[in-house]
């Protein structure tokens, strides 16, 4: 069981270089989309749309696995 869980937990450790590719991607897209290349801009429409950076989603969605994980009892 523990290696399941083991499997399961290194899909949310990415290392960083492919954290950076995907922020780069997302930025270089939302640039395309929202036509324009001031970088503060960009970072503004993702707060007011909520949209997440791919870093900061593996980072939700290890932390909500890490609680479940620890509040389970065996």
């Amino acid at each position: 069981m523990y290696a399941c869980v083991d499997l399961w937990l290194a899909m949310f450790l990415l290392p960083k270089s492919d954290l950076k590719s995907l922020h780069f991607a997302v930025t270089r897209v939302l640039m395309k989309l929202f036509k324009t290349s001031n970088t503060e801009e960009i970072a503004e429409c993702q707060r007011y749309f909520r949209f997440f950076l791919p870093s900061e989603l593996a980072e939700r969605r290890r932390n909500q696995f890490v609680n479940i994980y620890n509040n389970m009892s065996f």
